[in-house]
């Protein structure tokens, strides 16, 4: 912790002298402020008695953030980092939040900010179709994953009730997804994720351009928030490998044989492949007793995008090899909508209720599936805080799918302090979801079994 506190300080005090630097002014060292949190992680998975996977997780986790701001200048500092003693591919290192901004122009109307920054575009609480700009870690709770900072170039201006900001970024952050030995993840490991543009532009190079418009309103009755984006595409990858070929093979058609081609795989590791897309969308909260929230998003792909088109392929590729990846991504919208009901208690304590539904438009069952865990779902949610001196609060959730009831995904966890510095988290997840005979786990199916327990120790300094 001494080495943390250190680290802080020498950021805070070298960003300083850098603007002192640049602009010969004085700034107050008041202007400064750091935090952090040091945590042990435990989980433990329900035995699957298989000898690749690990059942249980112990890991330190750590946060830091400094932050120095004026009339004039900001600039913001956080990062993260996990170990895992049991499961090093669990090891997690990113920066969060490190970024410069600076206010131009007379009175300070127009800010410029530069760096690493995490963005926030989300109203609902489970189901999140706008939030798409920044890569997660997908080993992790898959309703609220960990993100990972995106490199930014940004300007924003008053607009109307609100904000209106460009922003452009340079590099694809590759997400975290779980390895073979993640009892949340598919049980393999991937190869190195590549990035697809078009047919002539296809790399596991990462610097590639990407910008994003976003005007954000508030009004009395509620807030709305309306943004373009053209990226590429980070939460819903294509698999395949990256070394196949067509070859043309004899099929016996009575009465004689012709020769028909066929896609062969060279190897069976998998790639990610992550499509650029053009995703247009919002959220839109509207302040009532019964607090409304809807957030969609629509995506449109490059035409031209797609490694090789099945469709000229009349006999299916090898069993076992996926060919999801050389498929042309489809234009597909999607759409959350919830409610939250929030009351108090004669006690003082608050309760919030929560129900939610989310679906993909424009794709069918299976394409759905393809997209994510959560394409046809509904959320149920309960948290009640006793607002005490120990901050006591439970979370109570259920996720099911409308598609498929045998999906569910259920959560307990309640958290309290043990003193200023201290608090602890403790929690179970429930998986089920079970494939039909003959048929590819898709879904919560994958994570059947996965069922977790965890206990998490914090100290905030």
């Amino acid at each position: 912790m001494p080495i943390m506190k250190r680290s802080i300080s020498f950021f805070s005090l070298l960003s300083v002298f850098i603007l002192n630097s640049a602009h010969g002014q004085s700034y107050l060292l008041d202007d400064m402020s750091s935090k952090g949190e040091i945590a042990i992680e435990s989980r433990v998975f329900d035995n699957d008695n298989n000898p690749n996977t690990e059942d249980f997780g112990v890991a330190f986790f750590s946060r830091v953030e400094a932050r120095y701001q004026n009339d004039e200048f900001s600039h913001v500092f956080r990062g993260m980092a996990r170990v895992d003693r049991k499961d090093q591919n669990r090891n997690f290192v990113t920066v969060e939040d490190a970024y410069f901004s600076t206010r131009l122009i007379g009175g300070g109307s127009v800010t410029l900010l530069a760096g690493y920054k995490i963005f926030n575009w989300t109203a609902t609480e489970a189901f999140h179709p706008a939030d798409q700009v920044n890569s997660r870690n997908f080993d992790g709770e898959l309703e609220n994953l960990e993100k990972k900072g995106e490199l930014t170039i940004e300007m924003e201006v008053p607009f109307w009730q609100g904000i209106f900001s460009v922003f452009l970024m340079p590099r694809f952050e590759e997400p975290k997804l779980p390895p073979a030995t993640s009892r949340l993840g598919p049980g393999i490991d991937l190869e190195r994720a590549v990035v697809v543009k078009d047919e002539d532009a296809i790399s596991n190079q990462h610097w590639v351009p990407q910008f994003g418009l976003l005007t954000r309103q508030n009004f009395s009755f509620g807030d709305i928030s309306l943004h373009v984006l053209r990226h590429i595409n980070r939460n819903s990858p294509l698999y395949g490998t990256h070394d196949f070929d067509t070859v043309s093979v004899p099929v016996v058609i009575f009465p004689v044989p012709i020769f028909r081609d066929i896609i062969v795989p060279f190897s069976t590791r998998l790639v990610p492949y992550y499509f650029e897309t053009t995703q247009v969308g919002g959220t839109f909260e509207l302040m009532l007793p019964v607090v409304t929230k809807i957030e969609w998003a629509y995506r449109t792909f490059n035409k031209k995008t797609g490694i090789l088109d099945l469709s000229k392929a009349p006999v299916n590729p090898l069993d076992g090899f996926s060919a999801d990846a050389i498929q042309k991504p489809q234009d597909h919208g999607e759409i959350a909508i919830g409610f939250e009901y929030p009351f108090d208690h004669d006690s003082g304590s608050e309760t919030y209720l929560f129900l939610e539904f989310n679906t993909f438009l424009g794709l069918d069952k299976l394409e759905r599936q393809a997209q994510s865990v959560f394409q046809r779902d509904v959320f149920f949610g309960i948290r009640h805080g006793l607002n005490d001196f120990m901050g006591r609060e439970i979370f109570l959730s259920t996720i099911v799918d409308l598609e498929n009831s045998s999906e569910r995904l259920f959560n307990v966890s309640y958290s309290q302090r043990l003193s200023d510095q201290w608090r602890i988290k403790t929690g179970i997840r429930v998986y089920q979801g079970k494939a039909e005979e003959g048929q590819v786990p898709q879904g919560l199916e994958l994570l059947n079994r996965a069922d977790s327990f965890n206990l998490t120790l914090t100290r905030y300094f």
